[in-house]
């Protein structure tokens, strides 16, 4: 398990090299090399957190891969993890974006639990910390797709609504400021639609017929503004392509 002992803040070399690491595991996770891109992140982590783990396996590369099975979503354990040992580098940008990562990698390997786990802790870390509206969407999200895939619906209905909530709220303080550019607005778009489409597929599997029909209509609403976006801004060819992935690794 983790160690709940209090963890010294990790030195500048540390958070050098594991921003490192992390570039090295989105390049393999792009390769689907997932566990070369477990392997990274997960090392990530610990040195962003100035932690050690524990309950680890060390591959022939000499990397740590942490065993999150035993954290489950909305247990205490889960919720509280983050303040366990360093409150603030488990806070930190860095800490959240590496445990994020392993999120995604733990879904791209079918290890739903793992994935919940993660995705939950960034969860609870972003609201403890009033991250921003967008970053705390982004997280329901990924609760909501994890749950979606494990079968729990109504749990991930009740993740998807909250993501669904946010990003409304986000487009309304966006239509209001103009130093919003076209990438984060698209993103923003996309995001949402997402969210109402893996919603309404929630409600599909549950035999809700009209609450999914609704929920898919709101996300094909969604797309049609984004297409309407695009096609007003006119971007370079690949140019729009381009900033939207700059745009997610940032």
């Amino acid at each position: 398990s983790f160690s709940n002992n209090t963890s010294p803040s990790p030195t500048r070399a540390e958070m050098l090299l594991s921003d490192t690491l992390m570039n090295v595991g989105n390049y393999h996770l792009r390769r689907d090399e997932l566990d070369a891109a477990l392997n990274a992140h997960s090392t990530a982590w610990a040195l962003h957190t100035g932690h050690a783990l524990e309950d680890t396996s060390v591959n022939s590369s000499g990397l740590a891969v942490p065993h999150l099975h035993h954290l489950s979503y909305g247990s205490s354990n889960s919720s509280n993890h983050a303040a366990h040992s360093n409150p603030q580098s488990h806070c930190s940008p860095g800490a959240l974006a590496a445990l994020n990562n392993l999120g995604i990698v733990h879904e791209r390997r079918g290890e739903l639990e793992d994935a919940l786990s993660c995705h939950d802790q960034v969860r609870c870390a972003r609201m403890r910390i009033k991250a921003p509206s967008i970053d705390v969407a982004n997280s329901w999200l990924n609760v909501g797709n994890c749950l979606q895939r494990l079968q729990d619906f109504d749990k991930a209905i009740e993740a998807y609504e909250e993501a669904v909530s946010l990003y409304h709220e986000e487009l309304e303080e966006q239509s209001q400021t103009s130093d919003c550019g076209i990438a984060e607005r698209a993103l923003l778009f996309r995001s949402l639609a997402g969210a109402l489409r893996n919603w309404g597929t929630c409600h599909w599997k549950q035999r809700k017929i009209s609450d999914a029909i609704e929920q898919l209509n709101e996300a094909v609403h969604v797309e049609n503004e984004l297409i309407s976006l695009m096609s007003i801004n006119k971007p370079p060819v690949g140019g729009f392509h381009e900033a939207i992935l700059q745009a997610k690794e940032s």
